[in-house]
């Protein structure tokens, strides 16, 4: 999924342009993994993206896109698309 980027859980502000990523909160741990970069690929399309945000209604491995990054991998209004991630 998507969302509109503003005042993270990392304690950093992003904007709707920014490639930015939420993740879940068993992977959040309490920030652990704030500002590292992860790769994320859609089909035939590949993003890098920042870790600034938490995703309490993601499952585990789920992540939240900003608006920004989905984009780059689809239609928003697809809403949910399967990815696979990695942190680089």
């Amino acid at each position: 999924t998507w969302f509109q980027p503003g005042m993270g859980a990392c304690g950093v502000k992003s904007g709707k342009n920014d490639m930015v990523v939420a993740i879940s909160a068993q992977i959040y741990d309490n920030g652990k993994h704030c500002h590292e970069r992860m790769r994320v690929q859609y089909k035939s399309k590949t993003i890098e993206v920042t870790v600034l945000d938490e995703c309490p209604s993601c499952d585990a491995t789920h992540i939240d896109l900003g608006q920004a990054a989905f984009e780059k991998l689809a239609d928003k209004n697809l809403g949910l698309i399967p990815v696979t991630w990695e942190f680089i």
